[in-house]
């Protein structure tokens, strides 16, 4: 039971500040382009900034994933 603790809360410490960070970043992109959720135009918008976050980020996954397997430290993604 106590290592299960220790696994729940050590993804916690590294996935949380990654998450954070994210958001962080997002909600900045948003402040830069003056994005208004009560119009139909600041949905879109909001929409564009988050589609184009998530492709980033999964890209960089996929490159970070690819790029372990080459130099021959696959790492999993079930943790």
């Amino acid at each position: 039971m106590d290592m299960q603790l220790f696994h729940h809360l050590q993804l916690i410490f590294v996935v949380g500040p990654i998450l954070g960070l994210l958001l962080v970043g997002f909600l900045v992109s948003l402040q830069s382009e003056a994005v208004s959720l009560s119009s139909p135009q600041g949905i879109k918008r909001f929409l564009g900034h988050l589609s184009r976050v998530l492709i980033r980020v999964f890209g960089y996954i996929a490159g970070l994933l690819a790029v372990q397997q080459l130099v021959g430290f696959p790492i999993g993604l079930a943790w």
